[in-house]
């Protein structure tokens, strides 16, 4: 099966400014936001931590966890981070994926170095921030692509296979994945392309929300870091619910799909009632 590793799922299709980036640290740094941190390790979060910035350069954040004993980390384990900047007095959502560097105890506090993103994902809509997000936590995810056999004028469906495609965020607007380019549509798509999804997103107490969803590709280009992979972002253009798969639902303005903006916000508040247990 293919696999690739989180660090690697980040990447824009374009790199974002480094000043930018650069900002954004420097505003949780000077402003002690408080940071939300998963850590990861071959696709599961292992523990749910707080954090703050306390300094950053070119290559590394260094983040204090405010726990009262060392974690111990295996290796390769990476580190989701979920933190608020601030323009014209509104919260914007930053979040982003990368490997953990090195961690150490100084003074009896507990520290961790992340490599510093090429990307952090942000929107200054609250209903469509984008967070990380895995198949384990979007299980049954089936995605299929509108494409035109040789020889034929008409289009079809055919399924991405579960092993040629990753999850790397969602938003209630729209979704990015990487696509393998061992995929025989990866030569097809493009963007404008039409995508359907079919995703069980589930519930800690109550049934799950079971969507089926018709995108449209806004974004497809060579992933910068591995280019084994390609960076496909989707933007969701009309949305039913599966067990009434008749009834379409447009989506009008940039809010996405209504019934998901409430999923999305209980995975940040899981995560954060996890730093806060």
């Amino acid at each position: 099966m293919a696999t690739t590793s989180f660090n690697k799922m980040v990447a824009s299709t374009s790199e974002q400014n480094m000043k930018n980036i650069n900002n954004m640290l420097s505003f949780a740094q000077a402003h002690k936001t408080q940071i939300f941190v998963d850590i990861i390790s071959e696709g599961k979060t292992i523990h749910q931590v707080r954090a703050y910035c306390i300094d950053h350069n070119k290559s590394i954040v260094r983040l204090f966890i405010q726990i009262k004993h060392e974690i111990k980390l295996p290796q390769n384990a990476e580190a989701s981070l979920l933190f608020y900047t601030e323009k014209e007095g509104k919260q914007i959502p930053c979040n982003f994926i990368s490997g953990i560097k090195n961690s150490f105890v100084h003074n009896g506090l507990f520290f961790i170095d992340v490599a510093v993103p090429h990307y952090i994902g942000h929107s200054q809509r609250r209903t469509c921030v984008r967070i990380p997000i895995t198949k384990r936590e979007i299980p049954n995810l089936k995605i299929w692509a509108e494409s035109q056999p040789k020889g034929s004028d008409q289009m079809q469906w055919t399924a991405i296979q579960d092993e040629n495609f990753d999850i790397v965020d969602i938003s209630t607007g729209g979704m990015l994945f990487l696509v393998s380019s061992e995929t025989p549509l990866a030569k097809q798509l493009k963007e404008g392309s039409k995508i359907l999804l079919t995703a069980i997103f589930p519930y800690a107490n109550k049934s799950p929300l079971c969507l089926s969803i018709l995108s449209t590709v806004r974004r497809y280009a060579q992933n910068a870091q591995n280019p084994d992979w390609f960076s496909m972002g989707v933007r969701f253009i009309r949305w039913a619910y599966l067990e009434n798969y008749s009834t379409w639902n447009s989506i009008p303005d940039d809010n996405g799909i209504p019934p998901l903006s409430n999923w999305v916000f209980q995975v940040m508040a899981n995560r954060k009632r996890g730093q806060e247990a």
